[in-house]
């Protein structure tokens, strides 16, 4: 028997609102080997959220959705789960509107490597320091 101990996979919480993108995002992230958890908006998001036996280590949510964009969720998110790290995606350039994005954004389209990459750098950067 390996006297390794098993790390548990990062939980990772997944938010778009089209379906397709959602799944594909969910499929390549659990064969990377995160625990994902996935919400259609920002509403689900947030109760799927609270009834996780612990909070997310990472969100990975699109910017424009209904009715909470990414930017919100992310806010109301982070006052719950400060540890939590935010990953945008978004098929829109940076958008004014929202302001500075708390957390990097990925931009749509983009290949399935990238967000896996991109997620795992913010793992990295979260779990990484000791």
């Amino acid at each position: 028997m390996s006297a390794r101990q098993m790390v548990p996979a990062p939980v990772v919480l997944v938010v778009d609102d089209e379906q397709m993108v959602l799944r594909m995002m969910e499929r390549a992230l659990a064969s990377a080997g995160y625990e994902v958890h996935t919400a259609t908006n920002g509403l689900r998001a947030l109760e799927l959220a609270m009834s996780l036996p612990a909070p997310a280590a990472i969100m990975v949510t699109d910017v424009r959705m209904d009715p909470i964009d990414g930017p919100d969720l992310a806010r109301l998110m982070l006052r719950a789960s400060p540890s939590t790290r935010v990953l945008f995606v978004s098929g829109y350039p940076s958008d004014p509107e929202h302001g500075p994005l708390a957390g990097p954004l990925l931009q749509k389209p983009f290949m399935l490597d990238q967000l896996v990459q991109a997620v795992a750098e913010i793992a990295g950067s979260a779990f990484g320091q000791h």
